[in-house]
């Protein structure tokens, strides 16, 4: 009597059946009782007290002015691509270095704050490293995970343990390609975007 859950039978019927449609379902349907989410654009001003927030935004205005000459060109040669390219790659990692200030003063406010767990996320490692060193700078009491593309499978499954269960660590600084997806850290309740992907224009 009852039902048999021990095993399976007929998989391949079943996996055959299952690839004709897909049920979708909304978080406000399965999660009722989580919190809409709420985004906020905050914009910083970009300090140039200390050398490296300088010499990003020199590189900035560089990388702007070698774009600016690019929209008004054909395509050009190869070479000149590249060389466009490159200069947008160097804009985008100078305008993350441009708010790590910024980023990380406002983090540690969050902090400071209350007793919230807060995630942060950024591209470049420079921009992660920053951040890193800036709250550890500021003397923020919260312990902090860090994962980004150098932690091993194994290390990562540790931290995520770590941030969701031991109510001392606070802060997750987070790669958005190594820890963008598959990671279930929903101990967070605040997610701090101190870079994203973008496309100027």
């Amino acid at each position: 009597f009852g039902w048999d859950v021990s095993g399976n039978s007929n998989s391949d019927e079943l996996n055959k059946k299952m690839q004709e449609f897909m049920i979708r379902r909304l978080k406000k349907d399965v999660l009722s009782q989580l919190p809409a989410k709420r985004r906020q654009l905050i914009a910083v001003e970009v300090s140039t007290n200390d050398k490296k927030t300088e010499n990003a935004m020199s590189e900035l205005a560089e990388a702007s002015a070698i774009l600016s000459e690019a929209i008004n060109d054909e395509l050009g040669s190869w070479q000149e691509r590249c060389a466009k390219n490159a200069a947008l790659m160097r804009a985008w990692q100078a305008s993350g270095i441009a708010k790590i200030s910024a980023s990380s003063s406002f983090v540690g406010e969050l902090l400071a704050n209350g007793n919230q767990k807060v995630l942060v996320f950024g591209h470049h490692r420079a921009v992660l490293d920053g951040i890193e060193a800036n709250l550890i700078r500021l003397n923020i009491k919260a312990k902090h995970i860090r994962i980004d593309g150098n932690t091993s499978p194994a290390e990562r499954s540790r931290l995520v343990q770590q941030f969701q269960n031991d109510s001392q660590t606070q802060l997750g600084i987070l790669s958005m390609t190594a820890a963008g997806e598959g990671l279930t850290l929903t101990a967070a309740s605040i997610i701090v975007f101190a870079e994203l992907h973008w496309t100027p224009g």
